[in-house]
């Protein structure tokens, strides 16, 4: 059989059928043949990957094609090999169950040449244009979101240190700003607000002073009290940001484009009215800007800066509710007053992790010193980790083995060099149980047999191991595996993914 020609399955009962397709496919098409059900899934199990097709009679005995459709959806094999379901002119309601059950077309009995050879074409154009898409969109996400938060994160950076600042004020921002749109959300829908929206307004409170790149070092950074003169000119670090963000046209259609623009402009602005820059009152002032503001609010007062001493929490927080720091919505200070444990746990526990960097090391020294042991890692610092800084701090370390990370949030498995190399497979594997390259790689049984010791670890018992065997290149190789689950920062019950290492067995 020539290597080039795409193959198709014919799974029919009757031989003179099968003739009859066969006459029709032969010429364009390699043929595979199975006379059932139960004949056609060893064949499935072993070459699906090269099935491009499948001719399906729905009444045959042993496995009628019923079965073999839900096999292929309990193996996710349909979203890539297009079934064509072989029925009479009067089985309109068998028809209709295998359309229900995943086929794409049907055909009668006789057949006709061309029209066989017709259907075929157009569902494999289909499936093909299906994939490219799915790939183009797929890629253009995961680069347009790795762009994004790049882009966010270096801004934000970039204001803090030249503001004088310590380098966390961002990540407090964020923390405090989750902390507060969970709140409000739990109180009142009136925002609208989604779980992607608080995401995003997150991120986006990173640019909130932005602006603060337009104004001089002498200012920002000047201790005491500013004149007059300077208060106006560091307003406008607002408008500033506003007209920068404005500019990044590439993300005009972004939704955190939007929140990033209202954030800079308005996060100074008051609920009485009063703020700065355009003097928006209630909820005229968006509440990104509203919540972003009642952060910045805070995080500043309960740390250092060259113009103001630091204050204690249950200071800040006395100051914000007793109105000496502004006017801020009411429903606000009602997340903040009853958020503020949160918010102090939150902060300290990173301000924790941060002063101990070594913490680092040792989550990797005991998740891969002993190929025999479990990984002992301490969860006090490992779930404030983002997934990308732990990948590429065990990529920095270890080359020969196969590491690799899951975020719950993306759906999205990552493998270091070492393992993609070794497994054959995408570095980066979108909804991997989905991906049908990826099963055949680890195999069903060993996932789910990973996904259900997966599924007993809790945020204060994360870690496990396993067994298993992988196909690499062209042999099946024993490994060891060695997995930890990393978990919400604050709240420990919500799974946020998992890193781990698998080795070869000695």
């Amino acid at each position: 059989m020539s290597s080039t020609k795409q193959k198709i399955l014919l799974i029919e009962d009757s031989k003179a059928n099968r003739d009859a397709l066969k006459e029709c496919l032969i010429d364009e098409f390699d043929i595979i043949e199975a006379e059932n059900g139960a004949l056609a899934v060893p064949i499935l199990k072993k070459s699906h990957k090269s099935i491009s097709l499948i001719f399906l009679d729905l009444v045959m005995p042993e496995m009628d094609g019923f079965g073999v459709l839900t096999y292929l959806k309990t193996n996710n094999l349909l979203d890539d090999i297009p079934v064509i379901a072989i029925a009479n002119e009067k089985d309109q309601k068998r028809v209709y169950n295998a359309f229900k059950c995943g086929a794409q077309d049907f055909v009668t009995k006789p057949f006709d040449k061309e029209i066989i050879k017709k259907r075929v074409q157009n569902i494999l154009d289909l499936f093909a244009k299906q994939k490219k898409l799915i790939k183009i969109v797929s890629d253009e996400y995961f680069e347009r979101t790795k762009n994004t938060n790049m882009l966010i994160d270096i801004l934000g950076h970039t204001v803090e240190f030249r503001n004088g600042e310590n380098g966390y004020h961002i990540m407090h921002m964020n923390i405090i700003t989750e902390i507060l749109l969970n709140r409000l959300v739990a109180k009142t829908d009136k925002y609208n607000l989604t779980t992607k929206d608080i995401d995003l307004i997150s991120s986006a409170s990173a640019l909130h002073d932005l602006g603060k790149v337009g104004i001089k070092e002498s200012i920002l950074n000047k201790p005491g009290k500013l004149t007059k003169e300077e208060q106006e000119i560091m307003k406008g670090h607002t408008k500033i940001g506003a007209n920068i963000i404005q500019q990044l046209i590439q993300f005009k259609n972004e939704k955190i484009y939007q929140y990033a623009y209202e954030i800079a402009r308005w996060h100074h602005e008051r609920y009485d009215g009063k703020g700065y820059p355009d003097g928006l009152k209630g909820d005229n002032i968006p509440i990104s800007a509203q919540v972003v503001g009642l952060a910045e609010c805070y995080d500043v007062l309960v740390n250092d800066r060259a113009y103001k001493k630091t204050y204690t929490h249950d200071q800040a927080m006395k100051m914000i509710l007793n109105g000496e720091c502004g006017a801020f919505n009411p429903l606000l200070l009602k997340c903040i007053k009853e958020g503020q444990h949160e918010i102090k746990d939150g902060l300290d526990y990173f301000s924790k992790i941060n002063r101990d960097k070594q913490k680092i090391d040792v989550i990797s020294t005991n998740l891969f010193k002993d190929q025999k042991k479990s990984a002992d890692v301490s969860y006090e610092s490992e779930d404030s980790l983002d997934t990308e800084r732990i990948r590429m701090f065990y990529s920095s370390k270890i080359f020969d083995e196969i590491i690799f990370d899951y975020t719950v949030a993306t759906s999205v498995l990552n493998f270091n060099d070492s393992g993609r190399e070794i497994l054959k497979v995408d570095g980066v594997i979108y909804e991997p149980v989905e991906n049908r390259d990826f099963v055949e790689v680890f195999g069903r049984n060993n996932i789910d047999r990973f996904v259900s010791k997966l599924k007993k670890t809790t945020y204060n018992n994360p870690n496990f191991e396993m067994s298993l065997k992988l196909l690499t290149g062209d042999k099946i190789t024993k490994y060891n595996l060695v997995c930890s689950s990393m978990w919400h920062k604050f709240n420990h019950d919500e799974m946020i993914g998992f890193v781990g290492r698998a080795y070869k067995s000695r």
